[in-house]
């Protein structure tokens, strides 16, 4: 442990820091004077403006096209009238840097687009869950501090209790089981206390991720309501008459609901007004 801690150059007192501390400094200064652009803030207007979730995909292409994607498209920025069949073609078709010896061919779709958000997200998501957490607790291991790593391989999970309760992000679970769930449950019973955890996660999931994007209100909340019905299901006499909280089926009724609804919880405006725009202000894309 103390060569770990000599290997990013720690010491107790904060005198000597990792020189990506630094650049990770000046990236989080440029992500926020990056968000503050007009571009960035009207990227996907057309495509949340009087439409619901079900046609946020198909009515992107106005929202990319027209509504000035240049900050990381790289698009011309005057706004021009897209149609939902072109599905983010738009002004991506005068962008002075695209090579026109490859013709179309370097256009990406809406679809790309978010495809490219969503793959960018799950790194973050695994670098910073899998990797700089489990590097913090560690060094704070290495000076004598017991303390413990957020995840705890919650793919092998085999039911969605054992996923939410004891592998995925413990320092939120604990927190929740002492605030909420400890003082309700005598009187509201388990199922209706661990009820109200998932909705309480679910709101606080919608402020740090809808409410920066502006955009998408409520999905998050929905999304952590199913968490909550699907362990109401597993708890149920059907549930465990069918192994729904143990084994393969377990794993498979699990994943149901943890995967099917997942781009309710990141939701395509965060992906276009939130991620994107930082990855392209780290010059991750």
């Amino acid at each position: 442990m103390d060569r770990l801690a000599s290997n990013f150059s720690l010491t107790l007192d904060g005198s000597r820091l990792p020189q990506s501390a630094a650049t990770l400094g000046v990236h989080v200064g440029s992500f926020v004077r990056h968000l503050s652009q007009p571009e960035v803030a009207d990227m996907v207007e057309g495509a949340i403006t009087n439409c619901s979730f079900s046609m946020a995909l198909s009515s992107l292409s106005s929202g990319l096209a027209g509504n000035g994607c240049r900050s990381f498209l790289a698009c011309d920025s005057a706004r021009t009238a897209a149609s939902a069949p072109d599905m983010a073609v738009g002004d991506l078709r005068n962008d002075s840097r695209r090579d026109p010896a490859l013709g179309d061919s370097t256009i990406p779709s809406a679809r790309r687009v978010l495809l490219r958000g969503w793959a960018a997200m799950l790194g973050l998501i695994l670098l910073l869950h899998f990797g700089t957490f489990q590097i913090v607790a560690l060094l704070w291991q290495s000076v004598g501090v017991n303390a413990k790593a957020i995840m705890s391989a919650p793919l092998r999970s085999t039911s969605l209790g054992e996923f939410w309760g004891k592998r995925w992000n413990l320092g939120f679970r604990q927190l929740s089981h002492e605030l909420i769930f400890r003082p309700l449950h005598r009187r509201l019973g388990a199922d209706a206390a661990g009820f109200l955890v998932f909705a309480v996660s679910g709101l606080i999931h919608d402020l740090v991720i809808s409410l920066p994007a502006r955009g998408g209100y409520g999905l998050p909340t929905i999304y952590f309501l199913l968490q909550g019905t699907g362990m109401t299901i597993e708890h149920s006499r059907l549930g465990r008459r069918l192994g729904l909280g143990q084994g393969v089926r377990g794993w498979c009724f699990m994943m149901v609901f943890l995967a099917a609804p997942v781009f309710w919880l990141f939701h395509p405006w965060f992906v276009l007004r939130v991620i994107l725009p930082f990855m392209r202000a780290i010059h991750a894309l």
